[in-house]
């Protein structure tokens, strides 16, 4: 039964790259934390190109169906999102890691799709579908290497789709 509650919370984006080809070490990390409603944190060593940008909706990130809530990203409803861009045209490797937590899913197609773009958003490539139903009691902790999509226009997409209807904040 679903108490129009459902959502998906996002938490601690980060991408963290290396330029040194000899080493590989860690060198820079791009992250929010989602401390401050603002789609504008930077709480890595070096800034995103961008702010978030919302898709689908316009309304800032206090409201609406995508929004910072709780010190996480909040994403619900059919069609909505953000974006971010990032430089890594220097990247020779790059990881990019977030924690994610389910609210009361019901199924039917209910997801969250995480997405990257190397050139600056022409195309997409999938790296991951947030599904299933049901709840998490905790965050789930993932990370992707996404050393073949570093540019100068690398794009980092939470879009949602299917959810079921539309839900009270």
């Amino acid at each position: 039964n679903n108490d129009g509650d459902d959502r998906i919370l996002i938490d601690d984006v980060e991408v963290e790259y290396a330029i040194d080809t000899i080493s590989a070490e860690v060198a820079y990390t791009l992250r929010d934390e989602f401390s401050n409603q603002s789609w504008s944190n930077n709480d890595g060593n070096q800034s995103f190109l961008s702010d978030w940008m919302e898709i689908g909706e316009a309304d800032g990130p206090t409201s609406g169906s995508t929004k910072i809530g709780l010190s996480k990203l909040v994403l619900r409803n059919k069609d909505v999102g953000v974006l971010r861009s990032a430089d890594l045209s220097e990247a020779v490797t790059a990881q990019m890691s977030f924690e994610y937590r389910r609210i009361n899913l019901v199924g039917g197609g209910e997801h969250v799709l995480v997405e990257l773009s190397a050139d600056g958003g022409s195309s997409w490539h999938e790296l991951d579908r947030i599904e299933g139903v049901g709840s998490d009691e905790a965050a789930t902790p993932v990370s992707y290497d996404i050393s073949a999509f570093t540019s100068a226009l690398t794009q980092v997409r939470f879009s949602s789709n299917d959810f079921v209807k539309p839900n009270k904040i």
